[in-house]
């Protein structure tokens, strides 16, 4: 935690399934969401209607919904992880032109890791 705000709004959000292959999808992506700990619900069309007056529901056959969701002001979710860097060693260079990026394998070797900028 920095302290720093992030402008967070929590205005929920609805993921539309219209088809049984998105339905399917989503089921699977809201199974493995709830296991990481987040809340997802899936809603039937007139719920969705509920919380969304102005949406068709027509050719819905669920909705997938998260209601701790939400949106940041971009602005200050920047300042605030630059904070967190610098709080963690991190020299931070503004207007800077970055002209590569360098990294390294992780233990897995599969994945890579951000380890410095090339200015």
């Amino acid at each position: 935690e920095t302290g720093q705000s992030t402008g967070f709004k929590p205005v929920g959000f609805i993921e539309i399934a219209t088809n049984k292959d998105y339905l399917e999808e989503y089921r699977r992506i809201s199974s493995f969401n709830r296991k990481l700990g987040i809340n997802v619900e899936e809603i039937s069309p007139n719920e969705v209607k509920n919380l969304f007056p102005l949406c068709n529901t027509d050719d819905i056959l669920a909705g997938f919904y998260v209601k701790d969701d939400g949106r940041v002001n971009p602005v200050d979710v920047t300042m605030a992880l630059s904070k967190g860097a610098r709080m963690n060693g991190v020299k931070v260079y503004e207007n800077v032109e970055v002209t590569g990026v360098t990294k390294k394998l992780t233990a897995n070797y599969i994945n890579e890791q951000v380890t410095g900028v090339v200015t």
